[in-house]
């Protein structure tokens, strides 16, 4: 059975616009914007505005609004985000290899770390730390290099040591990986550095598609020693940057400074937990939150009764 991924998020008023009100505010994500955009910028205001280049987006509690970018304006700065994201369990955690088991998990790990290498819409790859990767013609040695100065949440330049450190954890059998199945062609001898920005990973049998692995978003990269525990030690290089976090609850993030991609443009970001679909349409409505995800197929003829509402939906 195919699944309706459908998201919701304020307009805004035609006085904060920056481009000219007959644009609206429609957005598919069949036009080059994926799940991961339309959360990782900022729960799917901030940053999808950055992404689209055609969104406007509303910060719900300040007053500060986050509008897209025009030919002639760029995105507006401030405010914060509230999200209403569906339920989790209070034994969530936010180990960036581990967190993957419940919907809030994976949106919150999106937030805090990032990978090597990702997807683009169409399942091709794209370079997030990496700036260049390659693989041997016999497919068994594949070499990564990262972007130059990429800093982690902490202030702590990102090197070839916390490559080699993270996929090493990756493969321990201690940590239960969600990404280590992944790996399977691939032993902790195989990981070496290079220099300080170039890692290679020779497998123990050719692998073609190897970078898909680079690319799984549970393959983040962390720092050497990395500790995570419920709220702390959640370091990264994502764009938003852990403040508070009570499992089932809520997340509160801020933005990270060294963000090493485009945006955030909020200062705040909220992810607050609803188990029930109605509560998360209510808190919607009722302007509790800006941004709201897994709409119900029975709940949208009272969002599209809703002038202020703007319905994503994505195709599968």
């Amino acid at each position: 059975m195919k699944m309706r991924a459908v998201h919701l998020l304020r307009q805004l008023p035609a006085s904060q616009r920056t481009e000219p009100a007959d644009r609206g505010t429609a957005m598919a994500f069949d036009e080059g914007l994926t799940r991961r955009d339309l959360l990782k910028g900022a729960a799917g205001l901030a940053g999808a505005a950055a992404l689209s280049g055609s969104i406007l987006s509303a910060c719900g509690g300040s007053g500060e609004t986050t509008a897209s970018p025009s030919a002639s304006a760029a995105p507006k700065k401030g405010g914060h985000i509230m999200s209403g994201v569906s339920g989790g369990s209070t034994k969530d955690e936010l180990d960036a290899h581990t967190a993957y088991r419940t919907v809030p998990q994976i949106g919150m790990q999106w937030q805090l770390y990032d990978s090597l290498l990702g997807f683009d819409p169409d399942h091709k790859m794209i370079y997030l730390l990496a700036d260049s990767y390659e693989a041997s013609g016999d497919a068994l040695v594949h070499t990564v290099r990262l972007k130059p100065d990429l800093v982690f949440h902490d202030g702590k330049t990102v090197t070839a040591d916390d490559v080699v450190s993270s996929y090493k954890r990756i493969l321990d059998p201690k940590t239960v990986a969600a990404g280590a199945d992944l790996l399977r062609d691939l032993s902790p001898s195989g990981i070496k550095k290079i220099d300080d920005l170039t890692v290679s990973f020779t497998l123990d049998k050719p692998n073609a598609i190897f970078w898909e692995s680079l690319a799984f978003f549970c393959n983040a990269i962390v720092p050497e020693g990395y500790k995570p525990n419920v709220g702390d030690g959640l370091i990264g290089t994502g764009p938003w940057i852990m403040q508070n976090y009570a499992p089932g609850e809520r997340a509160v993030f801020k933005a990270n400074p060294n963000y090493w991609g485009e945006g955030p443009y909020a200062d705040e970001l909220s992810m607050i937990q609803y188990a029930d679909a109605t509560a998360r349409l209510n808190a919607l409505l009722d302007g509790s939150v800006d941004h709201i995800e897994l709409v119900e197929s029975a709940q949208t003829p009272v969002v599209e009764g809703e002038s202020d509402l703007v319905l994503l939906q994505a195709k599968s």
